[in-house]
């Protein structure tokens, strides 16, 4: 209705040559590449790095350490001639450490890395990279592991208290967020931190 065009590309992030041939496919019906937004990764359990088993670790820096890397190999060039930006989703638990979390802000904090390099390196080069902190989202991840009794009221009661503002995440309200770190020219390097108040 807005007029705009949209199109999908699989790909498997631990298959370098699938994204190359994903990202192909997306400048051929587009014709370049605006920003690159890193959203995947697997379903995380909830547990202590101390249980965590070797399989689960690697699933974990595979799919989103890898995979981000993966990405990135395959666009940079495109971004570098056309003047984008990279938009990482990373995690509020960067802030204030949650329990259990560690399979997903672990690979995070990599990827956090990997984003200030960005942004150190090729800002002359016309591309930027910034985060996007995600909170308790109501959607996704959250409602499943809430639906498998994962997160139950002991959790919520105490995930609260830590909130700022009293309720959970839209899914639209991290796409603000990253509309605005796509559009504006001159913010790179940046994390902005959209979890209701989570941890101050």
């Amino acid at each position: 209705k807005s007029g705009r065009k949209a199109s999908a590309h699989a790909a498997d992030l631990t298959d370098a040559s699938s994204i190359v041939a994903a990202v192909e496919q997306a400048v051929a019906q587009h014709g370049r590449i605006h920003t690159v937004v890193f959203a995947a990764g697997p379903v995380v359990e909830q547990v202590p790095l101390a249980e965590t088993t070797q399989a689960l670790w690697r699933q974990s820096i595979d799919i989103e350490v890898h995979g981000f890397f993966n990405v990135v190999q395959a666009t940079l060039q495109k971004l570098r001639e056309s003047g984008g930006s990279y938009v990482h989703l990373g995690s509020a638990g960067h802030v204030w450490f949650p329990p259990r979390d560690g399979l997903s802000v672990v690979p995070k904090a990599a990827n956090e890395a990997l984003i200030k390099g960005l942004a150190k390196e090729e800002g002359r080069n016309g591309v930027r990279a910034n985060s996007v902190l995600v909170g308790v989202i109501e959607a996704g991840m959250f409602k499943e592991l809430t639906e498998r009794g994962v997160f139950g009221k002991e959790w919520v009661d105490e995930t609260q208290k830590l909130l700022a503002i009293k309720r959970w995440g839209q899914p639209e309200e991290i796409g603000h967020a990253v509309v605005f770190l796509a559009t504006n020219g001159y913010v790179t390097g940046q994390q902005i931190n959209v979890s209701g108040g989570f941890g101050v």
